[in-house]
């Protein structure tokens, strides 16, 4: 965005584990995290709104990472995604760093 914020969007299967993932995420100044469980969820969100980043968490299929994949080279090309199964928060806000560069 024009005034520097970054729109995220973080994916897990994991409640508790969104939850800190969008806490850590919040808890910056500059990024403005949304969340879900559900890749549906996900696809329709990415279709209305315009993320920089997909943050992907851990727990969904195979099938269900590239469906999304192909969903956001599609219908968001410029949205990066971000592989992000653990580790803390010093490597997701390198990951983020990196991927935004």
């Amino acid at each position: 965005m024009e005034d520097g914020t970054v729109n995220v969007l973080a994916l897990s299967t994991n409640d508790e584990i969104l939850e800190v993932m969008l806490r850590l995420l919040n808890d910056r100044e500059h990024i403005v995290a949304e969340g879900t469980t559900d890749i549906t969820a996900a696809k329709d969100w990415l279709a209305k709104g315009s993320y920089r980043a997909v943050l992907l968490g851990s727990g969904f299929s195979d099938e269900e990472e590239r469906e999304l994949r192909e969903y956001t080279r599609l219908h968001s090309p410029r949205t990066k995604i971000i592989e992000h199964y653990g580790g803390g928060s010093g490597l997701l806000s390198a990951e983020l760093e990196e991927a935004l560069k």
